[in-house]
């Protein structure tokens, strides 16, 4: 939730608030502008504290409870929604994340400056297009892609849930967190009401958002976690409007009739975007040569277009459904163990190199500590991230709520299976039984199809004749190509060429961004 500039050997003090920034000589600090993010900074001569928080209902901005840096310090780490607290002192600064995870920073140094943002792109002067991290490379033609501080380049860290970037004259290093604490599931007292507890829990975790509610909108997308949250938004949040990306095709019409039952269900005041009107690589975002990050957000287009409406209409914070699969799929004791998927079963496996292949077989399990959000939902808000951000939107993930991860831990499994929980909670909302049950699957797969036939795979000419990934001994140029040929004959999966076709158009706009 910033963006900084900090120099390590001028940056103690003393930090003044100017322009929308914390300012000390050339270095600056600056917190993602919106109504739903608060900040201040204390100091006591020789250290300076700025904290970056979510904004709670009753909790003003620099309220500390006492006069010591300490007083400011525990209660700011301890804050119960996101947060980035920033220690400046003489022999090293400090930023430390909190463990929601909702816009994550990536963080860069060199020359004795660190530059933060959430915004990968802002750091492409520490990007090259011939240094990439092999594992994390690896994982993401794969797609088994994991949450985590490495990133394609390793130049560049993310700034992980709970974690502590420490940055001094030596450099960055980070200090990961303990492995956080998950529960195994109870037996339910008599008379207990699962349902009940998790509408009071997701009611408060609304609730005290101190962001108003004329300016928050709650993605419907047809689906139940985002029903979920949107139940307990329009009876928490009365204002709070909607919106939604339709998926056209075969289900376009039975995802059309169940938002709009949903929506008029809720009173929700909806805007709805057509996907298939703005798919992947439409536009100029990526296939014009402009830097971006390629495990971002697959359907950024789609994404962007839908938020832009709703900014139109006055949107500065969005509630998502991200966190509802996690919160009903099952613990590792819960569910017989997986064999790891055979390399030759991999996504464009036939796509790449006998050397690329031989590296893919001895892929590693990355050093990690187990978070306090699941795995899958922070990776998720941090690809989609800042998609909102540069709109001006801040993203909230109710569902991975710690109180909620916990209670869904604790529900038996028969609660969690099939999601039971969030269909007997959307019926005693008044939803129809096969209103959570729709006949054909709704997904965007054929907007992808669309995408890459219509805007990428003509791209991929020019882009083998020069390929990067080539270059560095991954791909298989022919290969690449007749794979695609095929595909857009109807002869074919694609599997594997999203991922190639972005990451080449990726390091395209790196090296065009770098002359």
């Amino acid at each position: 939730m910033l963006r900084a500039r900090i120099e390590a050997a001028a940056c103690t003090g003393p930090w003044a608030w100017s322009a929308g920034r914390w300012r000390c000589g050339a270095s600056w600090v600056e917190p993602f502008a919106n109504p739903a993010i608060e900040s201040f900074a204390a100091t006591d001569g020789d250290e300076t504290v700025i904290v970056i928080r979510e904004a709670l209902r009753g909790s003003p901005a620099g309220r500390t409870g006492g006069s010591e840096l300490r007083d400011v310090v525990d209660p700011a780490t301890a804050w119960p929604a996101d947060f980035h607290v920033l220690r400046l002192r003489p022999e090293a600064l400090t930023i430390t994340a909190g463990c929601r995870g909702y816009a994550p920073v990536y963080l860069a140094t060199a020359a004795g400056v660190l530059d933060v943002s959430w915004d990968l792109p802002d750091l492409a002067g520490h990007l090259t297009a011939d240094d990439l991290d092999t594992a994390v490379l690896a994982r993401y033609l794969t797609r088994q892609g994991r949450y985590g501080v490495r990133t394609l380049w390793p130049a560049v860290t993310l700034l992980t849930e709970r974690s502590t970037a420490v940055f001094d004259g030596s450099g960055l290093r980070l200090r990961l967190p303990a492995p956080a604490v998950h529960y195994r599931a109870r037996d339910l007292v008599p008379g207990a009401d699962p349902v009940g507890a998790f509408d009071q829990l997701l009611a408060a975790e609304l609730g005290r958002r101190a962001a108003p509610a004329d300016t928050t909108f709650v993605e419907v997308s047809g689906g139940l976690d985002s029903a979920n949250v949107a139940v307990t938004a329009a009876r928490a949040l009365p204002g709070t409007r909607s919106y939604g990306l339709l998926v056209g095709g075969v289900a376009g019409d039975q995802q059309r009739q169940r938002r709009r039952y949903l929506v008029d269900l809720l009173g929700l005041h909806d805007v709805t975007r057509d996907a298939l009107r703005c798919p992947p690589f439409a536009g100029r975002h990526r296939t014009a040569g402009e830097l971006f990050d390629p495990a971002a957000e697959p359907y950024w287009e789609c994404l962007d277009a839908v938020v832009a409406a709703a900014v139109e209409l006055g949107a500065r914070v969005v509630l998502t459904g991200i966190g509802g699969d996690e919160l009903m799929g099952r613990q590792p004791d819960e569910k017989p163990a997986a064999a790891p998927p055979a390399p030759s079963s991999l996504p464009g496996w036939h796509l790449y190199t006998r050397h690329w292949r031989r590296e893919l077989g001895r892929l590693a399990e990355p050093e990690q500590p187990v978070s306090a959000a699941y795995e899958p939902t922070l990776a998720a808000a941090a690809a989609r991230a800042p998609v909102f951000l540069r709109r001006g939107v801040w993203p909230v993930n109710p569902l991975a709520a710690p109180e909620l991860v916990r209670f869904c831990e604790w529900l038996p499994v028969g609660w969690r299976s099939d999601r039971c929980l969030l269909r007997s909670r959307l019926a005693r909302a008044g939803l129809a039984p096969q209103w959570s049950r729709p006949a054909l699957p709704e997904n965007f797969a054929h907007v992808m199809a669309c995408g890459l036939t219509q805007y990428a795979l003509p791209l991929l000419p020019d882009l083998m004749a020069g390929s990067r990934l080539a270059a560095l001994g991954v791909i298989n140029p022919v290969a690449v190509l007749d794979a695609a040929a095929r595909y857009r004959a109807g002869r074919g999966t694609g599997s594997g060429l999203y991922e190639i076709v972005n990451l080449e158009l990726a390091l395209r706009g790196l090296a065009k961004s770098a002359t």
